[in-house]
């Protein structure tokens, strides 16, 4: 990875602009921001570790512990709240039976609140894995998560 960083720092040459694709490149490739690739971004673009994870904590798409393989980022920011977000945080503990920031026993889910994803235009909405969803209710829910187990069948 400590290669791949570099080339990143080559394509970003100003300061650390080029941490956020490298943090966004050690997620990708470990599901989550590690104490290993930490230091390796830190190595590669001359700072330290822990600037690489204050960086990380500080934005709440990179996680420092593990995720489901569909993992939601319920926004729970004014307009979302006000359409019902709290809801949606429930039905998910309903629906996947564990609570926020634990992943279901198959590995499949997991789900935390956010702050606001830019998605006041949906709401109550949500960013699953990366990709925004809403407006959700509890049969739209019903829905994805059907359509992502068959989706993790389909694709082992």
């Amino acid at each position: 990875m400590r290669e791949e960083v570099k080339r990143l720092k080559e394509r970003f040459p100003e300061g650390m602009t080029a941490l956020i694709p490298a943090l966004h490149l050690a997620q990708e490739r470990y599901g989550q921001i590690t104490e290993e690739a930490a230091r390796e971004i830190a190595e590669a673009l001359g700072t330290t570790p822990e600037h690489v994870l204050s960086v990380a904590s500080f934005y709440h798409l990179f996680h420092r512990k593990p995720v489901g393989k569909f993992h939601f980022l319920v926004c729970t920011n004014l307009s979302c709240m006000i359409n019902g977000a709290y809801n949606v945080v429930g039905w998910l503990r309903e629906l996947l039976g564990v609570g926020p920031g634990e992943i279901t026993p198959d590995g499949l889910f997991s789900y935390e609140e956010t702050e606001c994803i830019g998605a006041c235009d949906i709401a109550p909405a949500a960013l699953v894995n990366g990709v925004r969803v809403g407006p959700l209710t509890r049969d739209k829910l019903r829905e994805l998560l059907e359509k992502f187990k068959e989706e993790a069948q389909r694709n082992g």
